[in-house]
């Protein structure tokens, strides 16, 4: 659903985020499909801030709430390149300003 969603999105010329834990053994296949199959630019960043950074972060969001600790810990593979695409990685010490600076630089004027 997230990919085919993605793929209309940006059909339709919609620039798209995609965040979450996406783990390699699931997401690789079809994140690769949807890079190959747009014809715009396609980037690809990847958080690498260790579980218990996480996990705070986590705790942070509304959604810390309803989604507990064990469940983040079920679902985090820790750092996991793609094979296919080398992806930006972003550390435990970037802030959100950070990120976002880096990837309007990234795009472009």
């Amino acid at each position: 659903m997230i990919v085919t969603a993605s793929r209309q999105a940006l059909d339709l010329g919609y620039d798209v985020i995609l965040d979450g834990i996406f783990n390699l053994r699931d997401y690789a296949g079809p994140f690769e499909l949807l890079h190959g199959e747009h014809r715009g630019t396609t980037r690809f960043y990847q958080f690498d801030v260790g579980l218990d950074e996480t996990l705070r972060r986590h705790a942070a969001r509304p959604l810390g709430n309803v989604v507990g600790e064990d469940k983040i810990r079920e679902w985090h593979d820790g750092w996991q390149p793609l094979p296919w695409y080398e992806e930006h990685r972003i550390g435990a010490e970037s802030t959100t300003d950070d990120v976002v600076a880096t990837i309007l630089q990234d795009l472009g004027p």
